[in-house]
């Protein structure tokens, strides 16, 4: 190793760690804010282009498509397709419904839960087409109110 090289590791180990706690313009120093900022922009991330509701410190709902989220702003497109934009420190509470994969998710559970309730009344007992009938209803019915409280909630993120 050269000299060279050796000082920029030096300047690199001793000033690195002191840069990045450095403040970036345009962002917010108080480190709480920042962990809220940067939890806003991976939620901008994954649910860009569905349908959330933000829930303000004063209480007001603001529901649209997200369009895109930054440091300051939540930027919502309306039924009208006005783009509306919401400061993030107003917002106390997002909340995303639940959407069609959810609803699938759901019903599919359902659909599995009656398999399954038919398959093992048909394999254990010598029942008739009716009881496995019934079996087949009970289960589906059971499985879909299983997916409904494991898949079909609303997310709930609380910002504050």
């Amino acid at each position: 190793m050269n000299c060279s090289s050796l000082k920029t590791v030096m300047f690199i180990l001793l000033v690195g760690p002191l840069l990045s706690t450095a403040t970036i313009s345009g962002q917010e120093s108080d480190p709480r804010l920042l962990q809220r900022n940067i939890r806003v922009k991976k939620l901008a991330q994954i649910w860009q282009g569905e349908v959330i509701t933000l829930t303000a410190t004063d209480g007001t709902e603001v529901t649209g498509r997200l369009v895109d989220a930054n440091f300051s702003r939540f930027v919502l497109e309306k039924n009208d397709g006005k783009e509306t934009e919401v400061p993030i420190s107003q917002i106390a509470v997002v909340t995303l419904s639940p959407g069609m994969a959810e609803f699938s998710l759901t019903i599919i559970t359902g659909l599995l839960t009656g398999g399954f309730a038919v398959g093992f009344v048909s394999l254990t007992t010598d029942a008739s087409a009716t009881l496995q009938g019934v079996a087949a209803l009970v289960g589906t019915l059971t499985g879909i109110w299983m997916g409904y409280f494991t898949f079909y909630q609303e997310e709930v993120i609380e910002l504050e």
